[in-house]
């Protein structure tokens, strides 16, 4: 087998019926979530802030971590693991795109390197030269696997830099390709070339959102890590296949996968949207407007101490421990010692993106 001689993008593909029909139906679909992120009742950061835990919790499973999604929110009070660094990395790394195009600037070689700097820090894979393009030979297959018997041979080093410079032409490119379609052939191109020694499947899922809200002149809401988990083997199936000329039936795949998650995303919005007007209506009972300080920074949260409340709303420690008390006779929040002592977990959004498998679609 030879090294994977990656075609420079654009890459040609047919479009057929079912392609428009999947192009509109994920354009809705996008447009539906993100208006309803925009009219919403509580400041849309709230759910966010939970989407992109879960997307750095979700891209680390796929590269087989060993934290279990309920000790998601727990991680800050958790003793610091590599897998409980790799998700703090790429919550870490998205956020610092985000500030980095919000200033004006395109996706470029500097910023996804930097990227790839920040979510090997201090995690396995450190040691690995991160931050830098590979400069030898790699190939993907069994565990313990050589060249011989690799199931794919990554394209030769000395051309790494070269597709990457081209990738990024056509990711900043609004005008070549439809938007998702751009975004699902971005993601395939950089997964293919494997420019780093380590953590490209991490770093090429958390450039999709940043993608998508640099061409659409938005902020990242749609993190595709929960879906693409959730078809792993079809994902990884679609991506080879694409490789092998199949670009068409790959972008239907992926495609699809924008429509399910922003499902997921619709179906977790609205679920939200309940409990809160839910809540709403139960805390007209405690006297007082600090309630009302302390609610968003609960929601938040989603698990907490009472110190953590007090320190981020402003208000005395005193009426904080009286309207903690009150929540939770109310049944709004629930005492939680599993990880942290006196803690506590607002249980109903809780089990929006931990305990249950019903919001997916």
């Amino acid at each position: 087998m030879e090294p994977y001689k990656a075609k420079k993008m654009p890459l040609e593909y047919k479009i057929d019926k079912e392609m428009l029909r999947l192009i509109s139906e994920a354009n809705v679909k996008y447009g539906e979530y993100k208006s309803m992120l925009k009219t919403l009742e509580f400041d849309a950061g709230f759910f966010l802030d939970s989407v992109i835990l879960n997307e750095s919790y979700k891209s680390t499973q796929i590269e087989g971590t060993q934290i279990s999604q309920d000790e998601m929110y727990y991680l800050k009070y958790m003793e610091k693991t590599d897998d409980n660094r790799e998700i703090q990395n790429l919550k870490k790394t998205i956020e610092y795109a985000t500030a980095y195009l919000q200033r004006g600037n395109q996706i470029n070689y500097e910023l996804v390197n930097e990227k790839h700097r920040i979510i090997l820090d201090s995690v396995r894979g450190a040691q690995k030269t991160p931050g830098r393009i590979r400069t030898t030979q790699n190939w993907k297959g069994p565990r313990g696997c050589t060249i011989v018997s690799a199931t794919f041979i990554l394209p030769v080093p000395e051309e790494v830099y070269g597709l990457l410079i081209n990738l990024y032409e056509y990711m900043n490119d609004e005008f070549t390709d439809p938007l998702l379609v751009n975004v699902a052939l971005s993601h395939m191109q950089f997964e293919t070339i494997h420019a780093y020694k380590d953590g490209n499947g991490r770093l090429g899922r958390a450039l999709i959102p940043v993608q998508m809200a640099m061409l659409d002149e938005s902020t990242p809401v749609l993190y595709m890590s929960e879906i693409l988990e959730l078809y792993k083997p079809s994902y990884q199936r679609n991506l080879m296949e694409c490789r092998k000329g199949n670009v068409t039936g790959y972008i239907k795949f992926f495609l699809q996968c924008v429509i399910d998650q922003c499902n997921s995303y619709i179906n977790k919005i609205e679920r939200i949207k309940e409990i809160y007007r839910e809540d709403m209506e139960k805390i007209k009972v405690i006297k007082g407007n600090s309630v009302y300080r302390i609610m968003p920074v609960i929601m938040k949260q989603i698990v907490f101490t009472k110190k953590e409340v007090q320190e981020m709303s402003g208000v005395s420690v005193n009426v904080v421990s009286n309207i903690i008390s009150q929540l939770v006779d109310l049944k709004i929040i629930i005492p939680d010692s599993a990880i942290v002592k006196k803690g506590y977990r607002y249980q109903k959004i809780y089990e929006v993106f931990v305990g249950t498998k019903d919001l997916l679609f």
